[in-house]
């Protein structure tokens, strides 16, 4: 089978290769295999974008709406608040809580004020750069393959290119971290300072 222009089906089929079964030419199937390699998929996919990167976080100003709340995208997965020097409150004092953003000093979802935040949002697979989609597949065929009876050298050899792939990843988040310094020094600092307790 040649290769999709779907990079959401290539993993999935990298998934069931490693698992030993057949590749699919679609992922719109009811097949159990493909499902569970969708569910891997999706929960690495997840689980990589909690955290932030440099392709799955924006400094924006947030705005409250006519009930003065502040609704966030559906697709955060954590907010910081950056504290800038005209702007009184705290960096910390705001938080997610659902979908809208919440006030901890003053234990309440009503809030008046514009809110400059680092936003870290989950990304649809197939937008995601190309070493971020490695690495997450890699990090699936990992999980999969150790919740299996898969040989012990396997699970090595797919170990090892978790590793690979991770390493790819953090070399390419630095180098565009380094470029994002020199274009907007405070919000990448932050976002630099952020990521040392990963």
């Amino acid at each position: 089978m040649a290769a999709s222009t779907n990079p959401k089906l290539n993993s999935v089929n990298r998934i069931l290769r490693a698992l030993g079964y057949p590749v699919v030419s679609s992922i719109e199937t009811s097949d159990p295999d493909v499902a569970s390699a969708l569910d891997a998929l999706n929960d690495a996919s997840r689980e990589v974008q909690s955290k932030p990167w440099w392709f799955n976080q924006e400094t924006i100003t947030l705005i409250p709406n006519t009930n003065n709340e502040i609704e966030l995208p559906q697709n955060t997965s954590s907010v910081q608040a950056l504290r800038r020097a005209n702007q009184p409150y705290a960096s910390g004092r705001f938080m997610q809580r659902g979908a809208r953003l919440y006030d901890t000093d003053n234990n309440t979802f009503t809030i008046t004020e514009n809110v400059d935040v680092v936003l870290i949002l989950e990304l649809e697979f197939n937008s995601l750069q190309y070493t971020a989609q490695n690495y997450i597949t890699a990090r699936a065929i990992t999980e999969v393959t150790y919740d299996t009876d898969k040989s012990t050298q396997d699970f090595s050899v797919y170990s090892r290119r978790e590793q690979k792939a991770l390493q790819e990843l953090k070399t390419e988040n630095i180098n565009t971290s380094n470029s994002n310094m020199l274009m907007s020094p405070e919000p990448t600092m932050n976002n630099m300072i952020s990521r040392l307790g990963r």
